[in-house]
């Protein structure tokens, strides 16, 4: 059986995938200085995503933290949009059951 660990919001998740998505996460934010992250919320707003998903909203979270001229990167950037990603997969989902 695999180890699970319960994060914020009551989720439980295998360590593996907390893991993997710590990695997906950091590199995606390589070029700025992370504030000191929220990982167990940032974890649980990724809970459900895929890792191209994950590291997308990543990467959207570095360019607008650099277009406004910062050099560091908080957990309520990454969260908004990984939220941001769910938010378009339940639209994407709803307009196919049409």
């Amino acid at each position: 059986m695999a180890h699970t660990v319960r994060i914020a919001g009551g989720h439980d998740i295998e360590r593996g995938v907390i893991v993997a998505n710590q990695r997906l996460v950091t590199s995606g934010i390589a070029p700025l200085k992370p504030k000191r992250l929220a990982w167990s919320s940032i974890i649980g707003a990724a809970d459900g995503l895929s890792q191209a998903e994950i590291v997308s909203a990543t990467d959207d979270a570095a360019k607008t933290a650099i277009l406004d001229e910062r050099n560091e990167i908080t957990s309520e950037d990454i969260i908004s949009r990984l939220r941001g990603r769910h938010a378009m997969r339940t639209a994407f989902l709803d307009a196919q059951s049409l």
